[in-house]
């Protein structure tokens, strides 16, 4: 798996990111974050209390995109019900891409941006409907 995929290489410059506590970047700390020393706009947050990122370093139009995406896809299982797996299943079905690939944290922009114009077709994937998609 290469380092981008890990989240542990800048996906602008190619630089190899650093592990800071995000208190450098917001002036208390929310954890940890791994950020490119080039490119100090492009970074990813950790889980928790570890050091695993939660995707891959993003700049900013990536990360507003992934929130987007997160905002719409969340709703499907979190408030209607449905089970978590069921709806990353559908969005890899929909897109045409594996279950592993199905994770927005991996997304770059374009991956985000399909997963936005596929969300009728997710939605009628997960009330059985058949989609044209």
């Amino acid at each position: 798996m290469s380092k981008i995929v890990t989240g542990c290489m800048c996906p602008e410059c190619g630089s190899e990111a650093i592990l800071r506590d995000t208190a450098e970047r917001y002036g208390r700390s929310y954890g940890m974050e791994w950020v490119c020393p080039n490119c100090p706009e492009v970074f990813v947050g950790c889980h928790g209390d570890s050091d695993r990122p939660k995707g891959t370093l993003a700049g900013p139009e990536t990360r507003d995109l992934r929130k987007q995406c997160h905002a719409r896809f969340d709703i499907l299982w979190r408030r209607r019900g449905l089970g978590r797996r069921e709806c990353y299943a559908a969005l890899a079905e929909v897109l045409g891409i594996t279950i592993d690939e199905a994770h927005i944290g991996m997304m770059d922009a374009d991956g985000c941006r399909r997963v936005l114009a596929a969300m009728p077709a997710i939605e009628a994937q997960l009330r059985g409907e058949e989609t044209s998609q």
